[in-house]
C-alpha cells in the first residue's frame, strides 16, 4: 500500500512538473522568448513521455 501511494505522489508530481513547463512554454512564447519555449516544451515533453502521455501537454 505505502509503496503504490507513493508512486501516485511521484506521478502526480511530475504531472504537475509537466503542467508548470508547458504553462512556462506559453508564457516565454507570448513574451517573444523562443529560445526559453522551446526548452519549456522539449522538457514538458520528456516528462509526458516518461508518463507514458506523449502527446499529452496542458490538458493532462
Amino acid at each position: 500500500y505505502r509503496a503504490a501511494l507513493e508512486g501516485t505522489r511521484a506521478v502526480r508530481g511530475v504531472r504537475d512538473e509537466a503542467r508548470v513547463l508547458d504553462a512556462l512554454a506559453e508564457l516565454a512564447a507570448s513574451l517573444g522568448e523562443e529560445r526559453e519555449a522551446a526548452e519549456h516544451r522539449t522538457a514538458a515533453r520528456e516528462l509526458w513521455e516518461r508518463l507514458g502521455l506523449a502527446g499529452a501537454g496542458s490538458d493532462r
